[in-house]
């Protein structure tokens, strides 16, 4: 199955199952041997585990995950642990409760390095004595842009 649910869909009522998400990989960093990768759909963000332990390879193959490669993750969702007494919970994205224990990666597509960086927030341009303005470079690759909810929601037809 290509996918089970969309990256905003997973809660702690799924703890215990196995699903399935296509998305961009957001941002992946490395803890001590453990990689949490943030994955991306037009839906929302979850957050990603891998774990030697748990498939060798696919964490291997998660070393050369960059920004925006489109990827498929399957793996059991989990209730993000407390680490050293502290709570992994993260109350800015709707899926911060849980977070999915990565079994198999596909590597559907590798994005070529971006000429700029996405931004995930429109960014004004202040001038003394002046409102903000929009800032309007780069224009070319904009499109680009519109993988973010801010963007996009103007857009929606459906």
């Amino acid at each position: 199955m290509y996918r089970t649910h969309h990256c905003n869909e997973l809660r702690k009522s799924h703890a215990g199952t196995t699903a399935t998400l296509v998305g961009w990989v957001n941002t992946v960093r490395d803890h001590h041997g453990v990689i949490f990768m943030d994955i991306r759909d037009r839906e929302g963000v979850t957050q990603c585990v891998f774990r030697t332990e748990e498939n060798a390879d696919a964490t291997a193959l998660s070393h050369s995950l960059r920004s925006e490669d489109v990827v498929q993750v399957i793996g059991r969702v989990d209730l993000r642990p407390e680490v050293e007494g502290k709570s992994t919970l993260n109350s800015a994205i709707d899926t911060g409760e849980i977070e999915m224990v990565v079994t198999g990666l596909t590597i559907l597509n590798k994005a070529d390095v971006l000429p700029f960086q996405l931004r995930r927030h429109e960014r004004r341009v202040e001038r003394p004595g002046q409102a903000p303005v929009r800032d309007r470079r780069p224009l070319d690759g904009r499109t680009g842009e519109l993988r973010f909810d801010r963007a996009a929601d103007g857009l929606d037809l459906g």
